[in-house]
């Protein structure tokens, strides 16, 4: 297989020398392809932030046998059309729904004449259906985690402050705020402090701004604009990770990554009841109201806490190290080349 990778996030070098991108979806899914494509000996090559004439008329467009779409905010279509012309595989890597607004309406175009498509959910690959062709393959390939495996944090709140911790993209924030004024009910029993970590956000800053105009000295929100390194600072921070969903919306066909990233982390993660997120209830609080989480977690004894976090961590080491994932890609790429473009 020749492989050529198209996406339009920002994508940069670590001090490692791997490469990195802005969006969890790129790193998480599409440059462990683009790695896993490489280690099995595939040549793959990474197109970032070209318009389609540029990437029609590349060495690496003529070249490549297979195109896979990332995430894409350019209208690929004619890319896409120019591929399946010239007789090559399109594949596509759908990491949020495509019929439920707007926001992916260039990737849907690019889905509707997929060869294959590559989901982040069970429930997303089965919501693919209604996006592509009829015999389209789909694969579902979860997400490893991003987070290295630390020591679980069993002692809660032991500065006197409880630290809780949400952190994502800027379209799941909406999800934390229904919880909010139960979470502050909790405050007239001990001290705590929410930090927000995700992009320049206008509700984010707007929570902070009303919690401010509240403040008795008893629950404080702040605001911290996202990187790697500011990640991983508030997870090692933190004592709780909350993680909102709404069934009502598009939470039913989320990946459980930000859980996975917490168990890794070593910290407790209350999250809400995701069709994603249960196949992990032993290993964090799954409960409908996030307030009740946190009071569960409160009670619990440090040990069966330690315990929890430490059997999570078994599980996300053995199944979702990017290897482990990475070689899911690779079956999948395998399976595709073994068959005539």
């Amino acid at each position: 297989m020749k492989l050529l990778i198209i996406t339009d996030d920002k994508v940069g070098q670590r001090p490692d020398g791997r490469l990195t991108a802005q969006l969890a979806t790129t790193r998480l899914r599409l440059l462990v392809a683009y790695h896993a494509a490489r280690s099995a000996g595939f040549t793959a090559w990474l197109a970032v932030r070209h318009k389609p004439a540029d990437l029609i008329g590349s060495d690496a467009f003529r070249d490549a046998d297979t195109v896979l779409f990332g995430k894409t905010f350019e209208d690929h279509s004619a890319t896409a059309l120019a591929a399946k012309q010239a007789g090559k595989r399109v594949l596509v890597d759908i990491a949020d729904g495509l019929g439920s607004t707007g926001d992916f309406d260039e990737l849907g175009r690019v889905a509707a004449c997929a060869d294959a498509v590559f989901c982040s959910s069970a429930r997303l690959t089965e919501m693919a259906a209604a996006w592509v062709p009829a015999d389209c393959r789909r694969f579902c390939i979860e997400e490893p985690a991003e987070e290295a495996i630390r020591a679980p944090k069993a002692q809660l709140g032991g500065d006197g402050i409880l630290e809780l911790l949400w952190f994502g993209t800027s379209r799941n924030i909406v999800y934390l705020v229904p919880h909010l004024s139960e979470i502050a009910a909790l405050a007239e029993d001990r001290p705590f402090r929410i930090t927000l970590v995700c992009h320049e956000n206008v509700v984010a800053q707007q929570l902070c701004a009303a919690a401010a105009e509240q403040d008795q000295g008893l629950f404080k929100i702040r605001f911290e604009e996202w990187t790697p390194q500011v990640q991983a600072a508030a997870l090692d921070a933190t004592d709780i990770v909350l993680i909102p969903g709404d069934l009502a919306k598009d939470s039913a066909q989320k990946s459980p990554n930000r859980l996975i990233n917490t168990i890794a982390a070593g910290r407790l993660a209350v999250a809400s009841p995701i069709p994603s997120y249960l196949p992990f209830a032993d290993f964090a609080l799954i409960r409908d109201c996030l307030a009740d989480g946190i009071r569960d977690a409160l009670a619990m004894p440090a040990a069966d806490l330690e315990a929890r976090i430490g059997a999570g961590q078994r599980v996300v080491a053995e199944r979702y190290s990017a290897a482990e994932i990475g070689r899911h890609w690779i079956a999948a790429f395998q399976a595709l080349g073994s068959e005539r473009p």
